[in-house]
């Protein structure tokens, strides 16, 4: 299971939004021993609600596919 976290962080994290998520599902899986079902229903419905056609919270970009972290973009005055 760690390994494939490990493979699966570098693939599919796009933005903080999807950080969040994973680490939501890793924590429910890993930590509290919740059941696979429930962690991917708790996933997908944590992700519909981060997504940027519902709230748009965290979609930031969160690391270019270098491993280089991108800066927040400066606002033009």
């Amino acid at each position: 299971m760690g390994a494939a976290c490990v493979t699966l962080w570098e693939s599919a994290i796009e933005d903080a939004a999807d950080a969040m998520v994973f680490c939501l599902a890793l924590t429910l899986a890993v930590v509290f021993n919740v059941p696979a079902p429930f962690v991917v229903l708790a996933g997908g419905i944590f992700g519909a609600i981060l997504h940027e056609d519902a709230l748009d919270l965290g979609q930031v970009p969160y690391c270019l596919a270098g491993g280089e972290f991108v800066l927040a973009p400066e606002a033009d005055n």
